[in-house]
């Protein structure tokens, strides 16, 4: 979903934040792509499972001078498909199946694209993007998570979301992205706020969140 102008700024701060060896999980046909700061990119890994937007992101890629920069991955965030995608790439060992101690990437990011992920696999994805983390490098993350501000919102929630997901691509509207992040250990900082433009009763929450591994 095309994001608003409070959003946008958010969204902007946090991309031009990343840097380095740099792994972003779902970026779509990459319409935020032009808010990375090249110079400050080494490398962008861009895991995208749906094949037919690779062109597109290359075509982006080219247009905000990340042309030769964008290496394009054929998979999901979920662990099963993201840690086979790493491997052909040679940023892991096809040899074992545990993750290096000092991990791979300066920066993860999901920009609106967690909310596809079942929710049961949630933990479990957050968990090995910290293991993908070097010591000190940063998961940046925007994303819409459950409002649970009033019960009558709550409720029109869960009345959606028994059809939600299959009209929309999987987006899930019961994210707990926040929560995964505050419940883990392992982080020497983390920030995590919601975004301006919430009045209390949408059915969107989004939030903002930046986690920097130990």
């Amino acid at each position: 979903m095309a994001a608003t102008p409070t959003q946008v700024n958010h969204i902007g701060d946090l991309l031009s934040r990343a840097h380095g060896r740099v792994l972003e999980l779902g970026p779509g046909s990459g319409d935020q792509m032009y808010h990375y700061s090249p110079g400050n990119v080494e490398k962008l890994y861009a895991a995208e499972p749906n094949a037919f937007l690779h062109p597109r992101l290359l075509q982006m890629a080219a247009k905000h001078d990340l042309a030769g920069k964008v290496v394009l991955l054929e998979a999901g965030g979920q662990p099963g498909s993201l840690l086979p995608a790493l491997k052909q790439q040679g940023l892991l060992s096809s040899t074992t199946s545990s993750l290096p101690e000092q991990g791979v990437f300066d920066t993860v990011v999901t920009i609106k694209s967690l909310c596809s992920l079942p929710q049961s696999q949630l933990t479990a994805t957050i968990a090995v993007v910290q293991a993908l983390l070097k010591p000190g490098g940063q998961f940046l993350f925007f994303e819409h998570v459950e409002n649970n501000t009033d019960s009558i919102t709550k409720m029109y929630v869960w009345l959606v979301e028994w059809v939600w997901p299959a009209l929309m691509g999987g987006c899930r509207l019961n994210g707990k992205i926040d929560k995964v992040v505050l419940g883990m250990g392992g982080w020497d900082e983390r920030r995590i706020s919601t975004v301006g433009d919430f009045k209390g009763h949408e059915v969107f929450r989004y939030v903002k969140g930046m986690a920097t591994k130990a």
